[in-house]
């Protein structure tokens, strides 16, 4: 049986370099995207797997990743794409429009993008999963709003796609953890422990991506938290009357 083959995008460092060394380790091709050659080059080498240098926020970037991966090996069972940045910029004074589309470029774009570059190389192979990374903010208010509200898109992505996914045999679910010990959180850290926010390592989440992917199930909102064991969200379903009857 060949080795099943793992694409993860923010690869080069925090949860996307966790990923690729855990599905390494249990003897998976790894396939790192990332627009940092030199770390993301790293963990490529350091997996014995493939770097794509693109950016995985544009259309063009995930047909790049997508198509080299196709190239190298034909399939991809797992495409998980991680990634995400912090807002620098909030609603009132001194909202910065840019910095507000940099941010969703990098949250939902390379969500939506890289969903749309897979979605027909799965669907031509019978199947396939994916996992995209959100935030326990995409599941509740915080007093970041638009990075929350990013993080929301996703999910409701996720839930959305699910049932059309799955009709092709593709599985999508989300990874949503609490705050995440990665560079990205460095200038919040200390804060964040003297509240007493428990911080989630990098290699619990990954831990969790393989969880999430194992069960095999779909449109899933899966909450990593300190000290909590790792399970799908619990939503409260909202019936509308006659809307499964529509024609998509």
């Amino acid at each position: 049986m060949s080795r099943p083959v793992l694409v993860v995008t923010g690869g080069a460092g925090g949860i996307g370099s966790a990923v690729a060394r855990r599905f390494d380790a249990q003897g998976w091709h790894v396939v790192v995207v990332d627009r940092d050659a030199e770390r993301g080059g790293a963990v490529a080498r350091e997996c014995t797997g493939l770097f794509v240098h693109a950016d995985a926020t544009t259309t063009s970037g995930c047909e790049q990743y997508v198509e080299a991966t196709l190239a190298k090996h034909g399939r991809i069972d797992l495409l998980h794409l991680n990634v995400g940045v912090l807002a620098r910029t909030s609603i009132g004074e001194g909202f910065d429009p840019a910095d507000y589309q940099r941010m969703m470029r990098a949250n939902v774009d390379s969500a939506v993008f890289g969903v749309q570059a897979a979605f027909g190389p799965m669907r031509d192979r019978g199947g396939g999963s994916i996992l995209v990374t959100s935030s326990t903010t995409g599941l509740r208010p915080s007093p970041d709003a638009l990075y929350s509200a990013s993080k929301h898109a996703v999910v409701g992505l996720v839930r959305s796609l699910a049932p059309a996914l799955l009709e092709v045999g593709v599985r999508i679910n989300a990874l949503c953890p609490g705050a995440v010990d990665t560079a990205m959180l460095a200038d919040r850290r200390d804060a964040l422990v003297r509240a007493g926010v428990g911080l989630v390592a990098p290699e619990d989440v990954a831990t969790a991506a393989q969880a999430a992917h194992d069960a095999g199930r779909t449109g899933q909102a899966w909450v990593v938290n300190a000290g909590l064991a790792v399970a799908p969200h619990k939503f409260t379903e909202i019936l509308i009357e006659g809307e499964a009857r529509i024609q998509r």
